[in-house]
């Protein structure tokens, strides 16, 4: 059961659940593409070298290792709506939250009161 189902207090409705965006995975391909231009763009004549085998293992290690990490941030976060609060929970070990609750204004605005992390006003 994930962590936003298990706070969830009576009365509590999930109005919307969000994900870490694709962005987190961008680093990651960044260092597989230049691996993969690396391979392609090396003349033929220099692909069996031992050095031009390593930096191309290299890059492509570490872009290998930034895709996982950006899959268990993605993994490790979670972000919901409902309808009295933001929740905003990251981690595994070690969980940083942010609990985000809604109050309503006069003008039916309503405005946000948080924990100094994040500021959502939403009209």
């Amino acid at each position: 059961m994930s962590y936003v189902q298990e706070v969830l207090q009576p009365g509590e409705e999930l109005k919307y659940q969000g994900a870490i965006h694709w962005v987190t995975y961008l680093h990651g391909i960044a260092w597989l593409l230049a691996a993969l231009i690396v391979w392609m763009v090396v003349p033929a004549s220099w692909g069996e070298r031992f050095v031009v085998r390593a930096v191309i293992i290299v890059l492509a290690a570490t872009g290998v290792f930034w895709l996982a990490r950006g899959a268990f941030q993605a993994w490790i976060t979670e972000i919901a709506v409902t309808n009295r609060r933001v929740i905003y929970k990251r981690g595994w070990f070690r969980e940083r939250l942010q609990r985000c609750t809604w109050i309503r204004s006069k003008a039916s605005r309503l405005i946000s009161r948080s924990s100094g992390a994040f500021s959502i006003t939403a009209r």
